[in-house]
């Protein structure tokens, strides 16, 4: 494991443990002492976590997000469809039968040819 991996695993296991409030970044620095950094990376995300005020927003305010969440997403489908059917129109539905029952009309009757000249 790299060294970037390491510690970005062991600081959301860190920060998964201050969640929950369990254990000390101690714990972990003891467990890697190779790695230089990784006590000071710990007691940040302490202080950050003590910084920081959980926030809880009114139901509104996550309904409304909610709705512009799903419009852009809508939003974003249908430009989505209209820019493959630019680039790839497709035809109506009965000239796509039409043409694979005569592309497979003309194949059959190749196939029938070919083995007439055989006999």
């Amino acid at each position: 494991m790299s060294y970037k991996n390491l510690i970005a695993e062991v600081l959301s296991a860190h920060a998964d443990q201050i969640l929950k409030a369990e254990k000390t970044g101690q714990d972990y620095a003891i467990m890697f002492p190779n790695q230089e950094e990784l006590p000071s990376l710990l007691c940040l995300a302490d202080h950050v976590h003590a910084a920081l005020q959980p926030v809880n927003p009114p139901q509104s305010f996550k309904d409304q997000l909610q709705r512009d969440l799903l419009a852009a997403a809508h939003l974003k489908q249908a430009e989505q469809t209209t820019a493959t059917q630019e680039h790839f129109p497709f035809l109506p539905p009965k000239l796509t039968v039409a043409l694979t029952m005569l592309i497979t009309l003309v194949i059959g009757l190749l196939f029938y040819r070919s083995r007439q000249q055989h006999a």
